[in-house]
């Protein structure tokens, strides 16, 4: 096994480089001097049976009952984590991360035996995010070291590598009818791409700031009222964007005091985000406007996942703790 290197010395980076790389998840967490904290919880994924979730950090792997009764450490051999994604049946959950500027990893486990499978290697930085096609063959992955990478998650072939962000491709989302992956990225933009020939369809340029989540809203109900379909994405220049990737075409900007980190959609297809100043806000994306805002961390909050329309909501934050609410 190759031994782990240290990381580059930021001394070296350029007053405008260290400026992005502080708003990169995982990088660089607001720092308490006098508080001791564990590392940033950058990941967290609702299991598909209801029973818990399971965080992710540099610290490790973990599953955690929603009760809060018990907590059980996952062996992964991943020196940081940073994307969970459980497969379209549930039975595979993808682990993505790696080592920082030497090599980008994803664990496949089955769940819920929780026993390693196998792993899709090739990147060559840290692997950012990791999104199952409906196909449930199929993993996109997205990393610092710039690319997206298209993989069969059943033999670890990589099928396709696609190009063009010119810095860490830090989120995927995958459209509702599987036609359309998105990625964010450091470079500030969003790339659409065709999953039928892993063609660039656009590039959306109208963030100010790093891409930091993207997520997808679900078709309505049957019986419901029709709804379009949008796909949210958090900057770090301190706004949520809703936008119609099909088209290319921003719909709605929601401003925020702070750099946002994460988003996601609820089943009644409410918008939440977390952001810097620790605040989980609640956002009408039809409307673009923020309907309620809850101090959830001292810290910044970098990871969300949902459950239900309710709904039950789970943060992570830089300080290593995690919240559950209501």
């Amino acid at each position: 096994m190759i031994q782990k290197r240290a990381a580059t010395a930021l001394v070296f980076l350029s007053p405008i480089f260290l400026s992005i790389f502080l708003l990169i998840p995982g990088s660089l967490p607001a720092q308490q001097p006098s508080q001791i904290r564990m590392p940033t919880i950058t990941a967290l994924a609702a299991t598909p049976d209801g029973a818990g979730y399971v965080s992710g950090s540099q610290a490790g792997l973990a599953f955690r009952a929603w009760d809060g009764e018990s907590d059980q450490a996952i062996a992964t051999g991943l020196d940081h984590v940073h994307h969970l994604s459980f497969s379209p049946d549930g039975s595979l959950l993808a682990v993505a991360g790696g080592s920082p500027a030497e090599s980008g990893e994803v664990e496949l486990w089955s769940w819920p035996e929780r026993k390693r499978l196998r792993q899709l290697e090739g990147h060559d930085d840290v692997v950012y995010a990791a999104e199952w096609l409906g196909d449930g063959k199929t993993i996109v992955t997205a990393s610092a070291d710039r690319t997206v990478r298209v993989w069969d998650s059943a033999t670890g072939e990589l099928r396709a590598t696609l190009t063009g962000h010119s810095g860490p491709v830090l989120c995927l989302a995958v459209a509702p009818d599987g036609k359309l992956i998105c990625s964010g990225s450091a470079d500030q933009t969003i790339r659409v791409w065709d999953t039928s020939n892993w063609q660039l369809v656009r590039a959306m340029t109208n963030h100010l700031g790093p891409v930091h989540g993207l997520s997808f809203r679900e078709p309505a109900a049957a019986g419901s009222e029709r709804r379009p379909s949008y796909l949210a994405s958090a900057g770090g220049d301190g706004t949520v964007r809703i936008w119609q990737p099909e088209i290319g075409r921003m719909v709605r900007i929601v401003r925020h005091p702070a750099p946002a980190f994460c988003v996601g959609w609820d089943e009644a297809g409410i918008l939440w985000s977390g952001s810097k100043d620790g605040q989980l806000r609640m956002i009408d994306a039809d409307l673009g406007a923020v309907r309620r805002e809850e101090p959830r961390s001292s810290g910044w909050i970098m990871s969300l996942c949902i459950r239900g329309a309710g709904p039950q909501i789970v943060i992570g934050d830089s300080l290593g703790q995690i919240a559950v609410s209501p």
